[in-house]
């Protein structure tokens, strides 16, 4: 008995079968979700263990300011506020003043000085074609005032959502060699950390390289899409007025053939009753003639028929 009871319990179904399959699939979409927001980092060797650290990125993707660390250090980016970490993530950072610049330099000497990662865009603003484009002077100024080194990790896109990459893989290089630029008082000496750091940041990421601020060619781009947009408006303007020409030439034929259909529909009826007019002449033309041929009864003229019996008799 205690074994057919088993085997009933058994075959009874699991009430509670459908809230762990449930449950199964959420944890695979957020297993999933977390593999696919991950950062790789590859080189993470060349990562000092402590002090002050630089480090340059270049901008490909629009989800690089997720909050990752490199060989368990937190890296800091420099924002000027909530607000512009907001807009620099969407690539609508407005151009930074010079007074806004001192107070970053200032905030990346404290963060440098207490011994954190200091996170800097190479680019200042997200490449919107993939490339590498001219370095911004506020790297160099924050070296030339700390002499902190300088870590270059590269965002390397591999493709993603919308072509930009959801997790990036970052390459981590040596720290840039800038003794021989230091002490950096001169803006030769500042373009040319500028230089260096673009230079590694180019090897890692194997990209190409643009000798332009990234915004000139932002507003190239906007440009370029504001002609072809404007080019498809006027296509499609032409394209109305050529179907709106068609539909009035065809409106046009259309009266042209219902007008030669009423003149030919008139001619017919003057025809019609002329037809009638000379049809009504000669029948009133008959009866004058059968009139003058046929002399009434009682007449000289009449003549009654013969009888062809008394004729014969006689």
């Amino acid at each position: 008995m205690e074994t057919r009871t088993q085997d009933a319990d058994e075959l009874q179904p699991d009430e509670n079968a459908p809230a762990r399959a449930v449950l199964d699939r959420t944890r695979q979409a957020w297993g999933r979700a977390a593999q696919a927001v991950s950062v790789l980092v590859d080189g993470e060797e060349h990562v000092p263990a402590d002090g002050g650290v630089i480090v340059a990125f270049n901008h490909v993707a629009p989800l690089d300011r997720l909050r990752f660390t490199l060989a368990g250090r937190r890296v800091r980016f420099l924002t000027s506020s909530p607000v512009d970490a907001v807009r620099r993530v969407w690539g609508r950072s407005e151009a930074r003043t010079d007074d806004a610049e001192a107070a970053l330099i200032r905030r990346a000497a404290e963060l440098l000085a207490r011994g954190d990662m200091v996170g800097i865009f190479l680019e200042g603003r997200r490449s919107p074609d993939g490339r590498l484009y001219r370095g911004q002077p506020l790297l160099a100024r924050i070296v030339a005032e700390t002499g902190a080194p300088v870590l270059p990790v590269a965002s390397v896109d591999e493709g993603g959502v919308l072509g930009r990459t959801v997790g990036p893989r970052l390459a981590v290089g040596p720290a840039v060699d800038l003794g021989r630029f230091l002490p950096a008082d001169d803006e030769f000496a500042r373009q040319c950390i500028t230089d260096a750091v673009t230079s590694a940041l180019l090897e890692l990421s194997g990209q190409v390289y643009m000798d332009v601020d990234s915004s000139q060619r932002r507003a190239q781009l906007s440009e370029q899409r504001r002609s072809s947009r404007e080019a498809v408006r006027a296509q499609v303007r032409a394209r109305k007025a050529e179907e709106l020409a068609r539909t009035q030439q065809r409106i046009a034929d259309r009266q042209a053939e219902t007008a030669e259909l009423a003149r030919i529909q008139a001619q017919a009826a003057l025809a019609a009753h002329e037809h009638a007019r000379r049809a009504a002449e000669a029948d009133a033309v008959q009866r004058r003639v059968r009139a003058t041929r046929l002399p009434a009864d009682g007449s000289q003229g009449h003549r009654a028929p013969k009888d062809p019996l008394l004729h014969d008799q006689l």
